[in-house]
């Protein structure tokens, strides 16, 4: 990937966080839904769960689009003019530390997305051999 020559390209690159987790949201409401027609709904449980699941499915379609609003914007931004900056504040201590933030709440959720896709990966695998 090229690196951006303007604040805009770089938010319009960073486009796809936004995006991807709005189609992850997607798929989320995809089992959430899927699930609920497993439930055996003569079963007050199921009936208490079935009403979760679906304030859930409404909860991840808002987030979703919200989601996809962001990526909208955020792709829109791609042709702001090349803005002045100031060096010393994009070189303070203030930035560095929201960058390390950044950094950091980006190696917590890779590590966390790991764990579910494993875990996840192996209950399809579960499922598509019980078949």
């Amino acid at each position: 990937m090229d690196e951006p020559q303007t604040c805009g390209e770089g938010l319009a690159q960073r486009a796809d966080l936004p995006a991807r987790l709005s189609a992850l949201m997607a798929a989320m409401v995809e089992v959430l839904e899927a699930h609920q027609q497993a439930l055996d709904l003569t079963d007050e449980n199921a009936r208490s769960e079935q009403a979760a699941y679906e304030q859930l499915v409404d909860d991840y379609r808002q987030l979703m689009s919200a989601l996809r609003a962001t990526a909208d914007h955020m792709r829109g931004c791609q042709d702001l003019p090349l803005a002045r900056h100031h060096a010393a504040v994009m070189l303070g201590s203030e930035h560095r530390r929201a960058l390390a933030n950044l950094v950091e709440r980006e190696r917590v959720l890779a590590a966390f997305l790991k764990m579910w896709f494993e875990e996840d990966q192996a209950l399809l695998a579960v499922t598509t051999h019980a078949r």
